[in-house]
């Protein structure tokens, strides 16, 4: 069947036509907004499975640091005695060094009855025959640079044996403390 249109150039009013392009408009507007939210409704659901995902990955990995907490523990104890024990060795072959140079700066005609050595000073006691070797010896020591000071404690001429007893203190230098890390949890 024909359809026959005896009104030429009759054309649909303009509100006919706003009508029909916002109707088709509108329709597709409403296709497309609804495909934006079922798409974040989607992806809402990717991100809750990602963040469960990681939140099980997370206590995984605290289990394990939990479970190697204990052995860390007592890894950086370790380090820390290994450390001091280091220190405490560097300080004992720094002493004996110092010790044994002294030692080398007495002269070969004093005889020294006892020799007391501590971390902070080294006590000598002896007899010389010569005042001028004595001298020698202090001056040396003076000299040496781990010696803070040196002191005459006791000078004594015994006439009978001909030697000049002394007793001298020579007082060292103490290192410098180091400053202990601390560790915070």
């Amino acid at each position: 069947m024909q359809s026959v249109n005896l009104v030429r150039g009759r054309r649909p009013h303009i509100f006919d036509r706003a009508l029909a392009w916002s109707v088709s408009v509108g329709r597709v507007l409403i296709m497309i907004t609804e495909i934006v939210a079922l798409s974040a409704f989607a992806y809402r659901f990717y991100l809750d499975r990602q963040i469960i995902d990681l939140k099980d990955q997370i206590a995984q990995k605290q289990s394990v640091v939990a479970f190697f907490a204990p052995s860390e523990e007592q890894y950086r104890n370790l380090i820390d005695r290994l450390s001091i024990a280091k220190k405490a060795i560097a300080q004992e072959v720094s002493s004996q060094k110092v010790f044994l140079d002294i030692n080398a700066l007495i002269p070969q005609t004093m005889q020294v009855r006892t020799l007391t050595y501590q971390p902070e000073s080294i006590r000598i006691d002896g007899a010389t025959q010569s005042v001028i070797d004595l001298a020698t010896f202090v001056t040396n020591v003076r000299g040496y640079p781990q010696v803070q000071g040196v002191s005459l404690d006791k000078i004594e001429n015994k006439t009978t044996t001909g030697t000049v007893a002394v007793t001298l203190t020579i007082n060292l230098k103490q290192p410098s403390q180091p400053t202990r890390r601390s560790t915070s949890p």
